[in-house]
């Protein structure tokens, strides 16, 4: 049986907080899904966005 990524109620674009981690506090794009309950964001860092995938119990959408 093959299970399928649950959908994290993000839509691409929209801004998340990340709450753990090397990068905790830092505000983030959601980019996507990624295998094994992750995600993908861009995350600024030195100048330029970076993707970067995180646990997606490590992040959180910001207040609409």
């Amino acid at each position: 049986m093959v299970e399928l990524p649950k959908p994290p109620g993000l839509r691409k674009g929209e801004g998340v907080r990340i709450t753990a981690g090397p990068f905790r506090g830092h505000l983030a794009v959601f980019a996507g899904m990624a295998p094994r309950d992750r995600i993908l964001v861009l995350l600024s860092v030195l100048g330029g966005e970076q993707r970067v995938m995180l646990p997606e119990r490590d992040v959180e959408a910001m207040a609409r």
